[in-house]
């Protein structure tokens, strides 16, 4: 795609620091500091640790949580259940994420190629390389969100990162979010219950593709209310593997990325790290001290060195 197609965004980027309220950013360095001290490394090498670690990572994960209600931050972490997650299926990740689509889109990451997605989701997928101007994308947006389009429910769009031009990105990622806002607040907004009905969910799976090795130039980790984060280590598999089999593995495997799939551990650990931030803020500003199950998440690994 024309470095053109995103020209006129790429003036709008800025930080996510910048969305937090001026009470909370103190807890940005508080929270540097006990990422540092739970692994013995300077903030510095915590790239190397979590693929895809940047200035944004904790900014975008406090905004994200501080934008939840209270009662969804109130459960307890429970370690077993982590251990037991499973990573799905690239179908298995569509359908479960289908019943969500007017709260989320789905952002799935895969080390894999885009030829290997199945032949079944051609009709649903467009590759984003195939646009040539910013126009035709916002086209064939607006056209998939359209009310008048009660055909489709489903829309993929394959994109390879590229980490010279993350504006692409960026522009890509807000004009979904700007339209699938705009489509589920008309059905709000209904007042009719006939009328609320007669809009369908219509789910959009942002694919991207990081090209190998992936830790190299990885894909930004950034977190949005609006996305849900997953990552599939080979789009043609039927099958899934739990957290606590990757946990075996050690971090000095993880560092070296021998196999794509431990990309797969790092992120989802990077994960849990975004939804407990609020939790981790608590207890230092509170006592000085680590939660525990942060300890045992993170430290499982770190200790067999």
């Amino acid at each position: 795609m024309p470095i053109a197609f995103l020209n006129r965004f790429e003036k709008q980027l800025i930080s996510y620091r910048t969305s937090l309220p001026p009470e909370t950013l103190p807890w940005i360095s508080v929270i540097k500091d006990l990422l540092c001290e739970i692994f013995k490394t300077n903030y510095e090498q915590l790239g190397k640790l979590f693929c895809g670690f940047n200035d944004d990572t904790i900014p975008s994960a406090l905004s994200n949580v501080l934008a939840q209600k209270k009662e969804e931050q109130k459960g307890k972490f429970d370690f077993e259940k982590t251990g037991q997650t499973e990573f799905l299926s690239f179908e298995k990740v569509v359908n479960l994420q289908r019943s969500e689509s007017n709260k989320q889109m789905a952002l799935i990451l895969t080390g894999d190629f885009e030829c290997s997605l199945p032949e079944k989701w051609g009709d649903n997928t467009k590759k984003i390389e195939s646009f040539k101007k910013s126009s035709e994308f916002e086209q064939i947006i607006d056209h998939f969100f359209s009310p008048k389009n009660t055909i489709d429910n489903l829309l993929i769009l394959q994109y390879v990162y590229d980490h010279k031009n993350f504006s692409q990105f960026m522009h890509i990622k807000h004009t979904l979010e700007h339209a699938h806002h705009r489509y589920y607040r008309r059905n709000e907004e209904e007042e009719e219950e006939k009328e609320k009905s007669s809009v369908g969910q219509k789910l959009v799976v942002l694919l991207v593709h990081m090209k190998q090795p992936i830790c190299k130039d990885p894909f930004p980790l950034l977190f949005s209310r609006k996305w849900k984060l997953m990552y599939v280590d080979n789009l043609s598999s039927a099958e899934s593997m739990q957290f606590k089999t990757l946990l075996t593995q050690t971090m000095s495997d993880v560092i070296q990325m021998t196999n794509p799939i431990l990309a797969c551990a790092m992120h989802f650990v990077e994960l849990l790290l975004a939804y407990n931030f609020l939790h981790i803020k608590m207890e230092a500003m509170r006592d000085g001290g680590c939660p525990i199950y942060l300890k045992q998440l993170l430290l499982m690994n770190v200790e067999r060195q």
